[in-house]
């Protein structure tokens, strides 16, 4: 009879796959898990490799969920110094504002150009100009993070080992750095 201990979190997969590789389950106690026949040695064999395939798959999926993670955080930080201040409401309209001041006519203004003037007490035209300069610059950074998100999501994933999550995180991060000081130019 053989015996092989395996972590409790893979028991089920192991057993699985001994009885896939031809190997007769005696009993499971515990971690271990007890095999009785003539193809026993090998499907041991093959489970050990097996498991210690899924393991490293394992960590290299927690790696790149773990990169993903910071990529987003990241993202969040280079973000906040152009949100931070505003309320939601504020923010829900930019689209909208952003839409009017880039459609300006001075003589059929939006009303919401108009109402936002008023209460200012800014030119119209002038108003207008600073609305469209801010969300250029805003949806310009918006995009370039989001684009930048997706890509280095794209390379994790086809991340084949440690050291290439490690480098493509490394190499996120100094693009990050470099949107970080645009957005902070920016704000």
């Amino acid at each position: 009879m053989i015996s092989i201990e395996v972590d409790k979190a893979h028991l089920s997969a192991a057993v699985a796959m001994l009885e896939e590789g031809g190997a007769a389950v005696d009993r499971v106690a515990g971690g271990t898990v007890y095999l009785s026949g003539p193809a026993d040695a090998a499907a041991a064999e093959a489970l050990l490799v097996g498991l210690a395939e899924r393991a490293g798959t394992e960590e290299l999926v927690s790696s790149r969920r773990s990169a993903m993670a910071k990529l987003s955080a990241v993202s969040q930080a280079i973000m906040a110094p152009l949100t931070d201040g505003y309320s939601t409401e504020e923010m829900a309209s930019w689209g909208r504002k952003a839409d009017a001041a880039r459609s300006f006519d001075p003589l059929n203004p939006d009303p919401i150009i108009l109402h936002e003037a008023a209460s200012s007490g800014e030119e119209l035209a002038t108003l207008a100009a600073v609305i469209v300069a801010k969300a250029d610059a805003f949806e310009a950074l918006v995009a370039t993070v989001t684009g930048t998100q997706r890509r280095v999501r794209k390379e994790l994933a086809a991340a084949q080992d440690q050291d290439a999550v490690d480098a493509v995180l490394s190499q996120a991060l100094v693009e990050m750095a470099a949107l970080a000081e645009q957005a902070a130019s920016a704000s």
